[in-house]
């Protein structure tokens, strides 16, 4: 939480206009299982115009943007 309060994080809103984006990434990668919180993810990196995440899930390696792009995840071995 202190994190947060020094602003070295930033919570950021899923948008109801997201709500289109997310469905159509899940679709696209409904044969990888693409849950919620990973198309929501995207969606924000995406609006942000985030390249790079910290995450320990590997399927960002999979994951591209519309732009065909992967994002960088800094925690990859």
């Amino acid at each position: 939480m202190e994190w947060i309060e020094r602003g070295n994080i930033q919570i950021l809103d899923i948008q109801l206009e997201d709500l289109r984006y997310i469905k159509t990434r899940m679709k696209k990668y409904s044969d990888l299982s693409m849950d919620l919180a990973d198309a929501s993810l995207m969606c924000i990196a995406e609006r942000q115009g985030i390249e790079r995440i910290i995450s320990i899930d590997s399927d960002f390696s999979i994951y591209k943007t519309l732009k065909g792009k992967f994002l960088q995840n800094l925690l990859k071995i």
